[in-house]
């Protein structure tokens, strides 16, 4: 996909996000985009652009998603949030005890 390209191999780190930006407005259905943002966001530090892509793709799958909820102890773990983090992590436990 486009956002791919332009993140690996011309690292225009900005055009991947519009790109994305763009596949889910067209698309507004579609996790993957969210879960590019929602990354790329989290390795550039913005963790504002990181928690909204995560609220989207908390419509889209659900709060309590497993996949949701890693991505929101890990969100909580770069803001420093420890107990956030704690609590978040003991949740998807709770969802997937055999994990």
């Amino acid at each position: 996909n486009l956002g791919l390209a332009l993140l690996r191999h011309t690292e225009d780190i900005g055009g991947a996000m519009r790109s994305w930006g763009e596949a889910a407005r067209l698309k507004p259905q579609a996790v993957a985009p969210h879960v590019a943002i929602f990354e790329t966001a989290l390795r550039t530090r913005d963790l504002a652009t990181a928690e909204q892509a995560l609220a989207r793709l908390a419509s889209l799958r659900g709060a309590d998603d497993p996949q949701t909820l890693t991505r929101r102890e890990t969100l909580e773990s770069r803001k420093r949030n420890w107990q956030a983090a704690a609590d978040t992590l003991r949740t998807a436990l709770k969802s997937q005890p055999q994990n």
